[in-house]
């Protein structure tokens, strides 16, 4: 008997291929197809379309593992398998001696630091305490190469010697035996920017032996962005790893179109034989780290210390004019504040305590504080101590479209929901709903079955999730009842954390986490591990 029978829906298996209607069962987390068998339990989809589970390409889900705003976020939008741990940050592995340089490094995307933090020396301590997390969604980790930098030479703006570069060529090795995904790297953050295109290359090096994937949220995405795609690329190509461009975007009003250059260059490593692979979020505005308008080269470091630095010497300092006059002028370097052409065009999302300020443009603070768009910032960053979000508004729509209709091009949610009270990012909250309703419902640049594609088997081939990502006999259990009908995007740049109308159910390995506007309490999610048969569940 089956534990579970989907009837009456239109099915999507996620291959591309035209919906048809079937029945779809569910017995012991995996699917069974084309059976006669009864079931313990009827759902009537009728109406609706059944698609395999969506995989969010690019999620910073490790930070908040296991919360309940941190599940719903991502089952409220029909995510049932997340690839996390990018952008350069990963919680492991812990070096003695540099646990707070590893704090640091990830301390945007973590609310609070979980207690046997410090015990993770390899990632089969650190993999033993995410299985025992309660998860909604399945979870595949990479490693992060700001993280391991951190590790081995805190925040050191230097080349690393030579047995440091073999410590983290170890370290990294031991994560790959033990289960990560691959190396990841975020090449505007310190101390990861400070890396050149060697130390990436021999760091993928490894990973190649074990057949894992480089990501990068590259050196430059706007100014620069062409020959930051021709980094990865090579960084890849020399290594012998396929390689995942992060949130791939053309920032800033002067570099507007260059997408046609940097997709042009995907196509031609794709020809000679290359795996390229790009993710992208739906959205015209970024988000990140607040420090991202000030040059890298101040982040000895961290931005605690820059802050506390600024502080301490008072606006009238030499080091607060310096930075001021960077901000404003200094393009060497990938500035959001050029990039959006002012403070008029960059929203306050989160400040942990100059909270009255959220929901204002930089530009908006700045008048009620009485100071002028720089100042304003410099204060709010001292006030801070470093620590915030804002919303950078600098791409276009033909950009976005243009990179959406690439066949290599998959979703990722690049978001993070830290606590309700917390705005944020639309992003976190509904980057697959709005992708549907946006690109294939308004625009109709693609059908409803390429665009379920793109959301489930590409992402999942492309990050060796097995037996994942479609409609298959046997395969997980993994799915989403989709009401295409209603389908509704609420959230936006005020009002972050809304959950989307048209996600009817969400299923993982076989279990419903999320019907009728709710978490059901189970939590069947597993944690993934790169290279092993059986997944681990504490």
């Amino acid at each position: 008997m089956l534990d579970l029978k989907i009837i009456n829906g239109q099915v999507i298996d996620g291959t591309g291929a035209p919906a048809c209607q079937a029945d779809v069962g569910v017995r012991d987390g995996k699917i069974v197809l084309g059976s006669g068998e009864d079931a313990r339990e009827i759902l009537d989809a009728g109406g609706k379309y059944v698609c395999p589970g969506f995989v969010d390409a690019h999620s910073h889900g490790d930070g908040i593992l296991g919360t309940v705003y941190g599940r719903m976020c991502k089952a409220c939008q029909g995510i049932t398998t997340e690839v996390a741990g990018q952008c350069g940050e990963s919680m492991a592995p812990v070096v003695p001696g540099h646990l707070e340089d590893l704090k640091a490094v990830v301390a945007g995307d973590v609310v609070d630091y979980p207690e046997e933090m410090e015990g993770f020396t390899d990632y089969r301590t650190y993999f033993d305490w995410v299985s025992c997390q309660p998860l909604s969604a399945n979870i595949r980790l990479l490693t992060g190469h700001s993280s391991l930098r951190a590790g081995v030479m805190g925040y050191q703006d230097r080349r690393p010697e030579k047995p440091e570069m073999e410590q983290m060529k170890m370290l990294l090795r031991e994560a790959m035996e033990q289960g990560s995904l691959g190396l990841s790297s975020g090449l505007i953050y310190a101390p990861g920017c400070y890396a050149d295109r060697e130390e990436l290359t021999e760091l993928c090096r490894v990973v190649a032996e074990y057949g894992g994937i480089y990501t990068s949220h590259m050196r430059n995405e706007s100014d620069d962005v062409v020959n930051g795609v021709k980094e990865a690329l090579t960084i890849g190509r020399e290594a012998g790893v396929p390689v995942f461009i992060s949130h791939h975007k053309i920032c800033g009003v002067p570099n507007w179109g260059k997408s046609v250059e940097t997709l042009k260059l995907v196509e031609e490593a794709r020809q000679a034989g290359q795996q390229v692979t790009l993710d992208q979020y739906p959205y015209l505005a970024s988000m990140t780290n607040m420090s991202a308008v000030v040059p890298p080269d101040h982040f000895g470091e961290g931005a605690a210390a820059l802050a506390r630095r600024l502080g301490e010497r008072g606006k009238g300092d030499r080091l607060w004019r310096k930075i001021a006059g960077e901000i404003e002028n200094r393009q060497d370097f990938e500035n959001q504040y050029r990039n959006c052409g002012g403070w008029e065009h960059i929203l306050i999302s989160s400040l942990p305590e100059t909270k009255e300020y959220e929901g204002m443009t930089v530009a908006e603070a700045a008048r009620r504080m009485g100071r002028d768009g720089t100042e304003a910032y410099l204060e709010l960053f001292v006030r801070n101590k470093g620590r915030g979000n804002f919303i950078y508004f600098s791409m276009c729509e033909e950009d976005l479209c243009r990179i959406f209709q690439n066949p290599n091009v998959c979703v990722g949610t690049d978001g993070l929901c830290r606590g309700m009270e917390e705005k944020g990012h639309p992003r976190a909250w509904s980057s697959f709903p709005h992708a549907i309703a946006y690109f294939q419902k308004e625009k109709k640049l693609l059908t409803l079955e390429e665009m379920i594609h793109k959301i489930t088997l590409l992402p999942a081939q492309r990050t060796f999730l097995e037996g994942r990502g479609a409609i298959r006999d046997g395969w997980a259990a993994d799915l989403v009842i989709l009401d295409y009908n209603h389908l509704e995007d609420r959230a936006d740049y005020f009002h972050s954390n809304v959950p989307a109308g048209g996600i009817d159910c969400v299923l993982v390995n076989g279990q419903m986490v999320y019907q009728d506007g709710r978490l059901t309490g189970k939590t069947p999610g597993r944690l993934l591990r790169r290279g092993y048969r059986e997944d681990k569940k504490c």
